[in-house]
């Protein structure tokens, strides 16, 4: 083989492992955007059930591992805010909301 074609294969083979590892990195940080985001909405959600049936009242900071949370209980309702989220509960009639963060635009 001569000099040029061996050249030219190698940068054929770097060109697609380049795009091998591109698209590789995209689609990991995509997943690991929405595990993050699902684990604030059950989280979220988590807590405005245990404000509820554990009978709080008022507000309170919990301390979670995506930050922190402000827990909301008046009345019949508990209302969470986290990282940006907001996870709202109704007692009676049993109803559960969620609102993911709007992203930055």
């Amino acid at each position: 083989m001569q000099r040029g074609h061996v050249m030219a294969l190698m940068i054929i083979i770097l060109a697609a492992i380049s795009a091998s590892v591109a698209t590789f990195s995209g689609r990991l940080t995509i997943d690991l955007n929405s595990r993050r985001a699902s684990a604030v909405r059950s989280q979220s959600l988590w807590l405005a059930r245990s404000a509820l049936t554990t009978g709080q009242r008022g507000e309170h900071l919990v301390e979670t591992p995506q930050g922190q949370a402000v827990v909301s209980v008046a009345g019949q309702t508990a209302t969470v805010t986290l990282a940006g989220a907001t996870a709202s509960i109704t007692a009676q009639p049993w109803v559960e909301r969620f609102t993911p963060a709007q992203s930055p635009e």
